[in-house]
């Protein structure tokens, strides 16, 4: 069939395309339910009307001819359903043994452990365009760091789960080996992950991701990975939490889309209740740590 459609995951690089009529789109894989409580805080903060806005703007951003007066959330579910379905597993490259799907949704199973949907990362970046312009920026970021950080709180939980983590040592020396073989599986760029206690006798991890599909193909004055950082600060929360009666604070320091080579995610772990923290102060314990961390490769 001309239209037959494949996924490709390359490990490699971190990425997951789909192949459809000699055309290369990219794809992203999020934790079942996680896109779909953007849609939900766009209406808890603004309103039905404003979401309809959002979607209406996303689709005319995409070329989709599909007119609707009031679109909703399930109009955009709609639209990356008619881009990725239906998926020739046979044609396909996903790597054997990580993945329970049937091809026929974009929902599959990952390791037997959690659900997960796939969207396109070019219509995601649309929807992040349109908040922005409609939310603000400021009010779009606010809404991305809200759902990625209860997404990663979850993501955390499981990992301390699976690796039977029971102390903050054991974990920031599992960080790497958890988090660099999964995240390319998933399609959000390849990273490595150091970890180090501070002259504070608190720990500082430094994230450094190759290909973040957050940044793909984009340029901006700014780091622009909101939902990777949140995600991965709320992952190292829940354990500071439940581990060390610890918060953390999370900041996206370098971002390919400023022509960095790297995105490079920090977080910081502080006493529960503190301060926020002075990043200035952290930038000489940060630049340490990443000239050390090793290369996505």
């Amino acid at each position: 069939m001309s239209d037959a459609k494949s996924i490709v995951c390359n490990v490699d690089l971190g990425s997951v395309n789909l192949l459809s009529d000699g055309k290369d789109e990219r794809l992203f894989f999020v934790s079942k339910g996680l896109m779909k409580a953007f849609g939900e805080e766009i209406v808890n903060v603004s309103g039905k009307d404003t979401l309809a806005m959002v979607i209406k703007r996303v689709l005319e951003s995409v070329g989709d001819g599909r007119e609707e007066q009031q679109p909703t959330w399930e109009t955009f579910e709609k639209l990356n359903d008619d881009l990725i379905l239906p998926v020739d597993l046979e044609k396909s490259t996903i790597p054997e043994g990580v993945f329970t799907w049937d091809g026929k949704t974009r929902v599959l199973n990952i390791l037997n452990m959690i659900d997960y949907d796939i969207f396109s990362v070019r219509y995601f970046q649309s929807l992040k365009d349109k908040m922005g312009e409609i939310l603000t920026e400021r009010g779009r970021d606010a809404i991305l760091r809200n759902v990625g950080k209860r997404a990663g709180k979850t993501v955390g939980e499981m990992n301390m789960d699976f690796f039977n983590w029971t102390d903050m040592d054991m974990c920031m020396e599992g960080m790497d080996g958890a988090i660099a073989p999964f995240l390319p599986l998933v399609g959000w760029g390849k990273p490595r992950v150091i970890t180090r206690k501070g002259k504070d006798g608190n720990y500082m991890i430094v994230f450094k991701i190759k290909n973040s599909f957050e940044a793909d193909g984009i340029s901006s004055p700014r780091p622009i990975c909101v939902l990777q950082c949140s995600s991965y600060n709320g992952v190292g929360e829940i354990i500071g939490n439940k581990l060390a009666d610890q918060s953390t604070e999370g900041k996206e320091v370098k971002c390919v889309s400023m022509g960095d080579e790297f995105c490079i995610y920090v977080l910081k772990y502080k006493p529960m209740g503190a301060q926020p923290l002075d990043w200035k102060e952290l930038e000489e314990e940060w630049q340490a740590l990443e000239k050390d961390a090793p290369i996505p490769e």
